[in-house]
């Protein structure tokens, strides 16, 4: 068993929490801080969704496990300039984790979430390029990320380019699933997420401008 007892979590989502694996500083684990059974999205779903889709629908760790391993092994080794890849279920003192890729800038710290990226930086021509290089993937591979920058990691690397990692905002919620099934739709589908991406990038440059404070989600916490 995995001891996280006397470790702080380096982040904190709605559902979650992230902290370093203690023997293996090049991933993370993600646990879950409240009863699948009770989440949003359970809760939000049908009657007849509830009853008949598996647990996998409902528990966040559980349904981005599955998903790493379907584009891993449909993508191959290129899915990893995209999204963190899972490693597997493992057991810890606060309850079930998923084990992930840490994303790390190329001196070893932990890299800072799109959010925190432009409120550090703004939005520069490296990044501007990364967000490019990403959506062109994306699209071209059909991969089903959302793109938000709180779920999105930007790694720095030595020649001062960077790279979008998407670290959660993972699959695809049509119940017939269409855009895995008609290019077409698929490329409507993913463009409007592009979409939203750039009006929230948008959103978060003007309430810096306008000294507007931005919260805490998708912020690292030290």
């Amino acid at each position: 068993m995995i001891i996280l007892e006397n470790q702080k979590p380096i982040g904190r989502g709605s559902h979650r929490e992230v902290y370093v694996h203690p023997d293996k500083p090049d991933r993370c684990l993600k646990v879950m801080i409240e009863d699948w059974k009770k989440s949003g999205r359970r809760q939000r779903a049908t009657w007849l969704s509830r009853t008949f889709r598996s647990k996998r629908t409902f528990h966040e760790n559980l349904s981005e496990f599955h998903f790493s391993k379907t584009q891993h092994r449909r993508v191959g080794d290129l899915a990893g300039n995209y999204f963190a890849l899972s490693y597997d279920m493992v057991e810890t003192d606060q309850g079930e984790a998923l084990e992930v890729q840490l994303i790390q800038d190329y001196d070893g710290q932990i890299s800072l979430s799109m959010k925190a990226y432009l409120l550090k930086f703004g939005l520069t021509e490296e990044l501007k390029e990364a967000i490019e290089y990403f959506w062109d993937g994306v699209m071209k591979y059909g991969i089903f990320l959302q793109g938000r920058p709180d779920n999105v990691s930007i790694r720095q690397l030595k020649n001062k380019k960077c790279q979008l990692i998407a670290i959660d905002g993972f699959g695809l919620p049509q119940v017939v699933p269409f855009a895995k099934w008609l290019k077409s739709s698929r490329l409507k589908f993913l463009s409007k997420r592009r979409t939203k991406q750039d009006k929230a990038i948008r959103r978060i440059l003007e309430a810096k401008k306008a000294g507007i404070d931005q919260g805490s989600k998708g912020m690292r916490l030290d």
